[in-house]
């Protein structure tokens, strides 16, 4: 269940750095991904029977900030509207 918790919190940051227009600049950004690694890590060694779900949950929030990152160039470079 604390698994659950910490990649909860995890998933929620990563959100919340995503769309926050207070958040870290574009450079520091790159530090993200190596902070939910360490989170996951992290989360395998206190609880390894969470796996599955830690997994999942750091699966999905990386394919979410990848997707949202592409859109992004892909406008940029497009022209689109926001």
């Amino acid at each position: 269940m604390r698994a659950i918790a910490w990649t909860t919190v995890a998933g929620l940051w990563t959100w919340w750095l995503d769309g926050d227009p207070l958040s870290l600049p574009k450079r520091s950004r790159s530090w993200l991904p190596v902070t939910l690694f360490a989170i996951f890590v992290l989360a395998l060694v206190l609880f390894p029977g969470q796996l599955l779900v830690t997994s999942g949950v750091a699966l999905a929030g990386h394919a979410r900030w990848t997707l949202h990152r592409f859109i992004r160039r892909h406008r940029a470079r497009t022209g689109a509207a926001s």
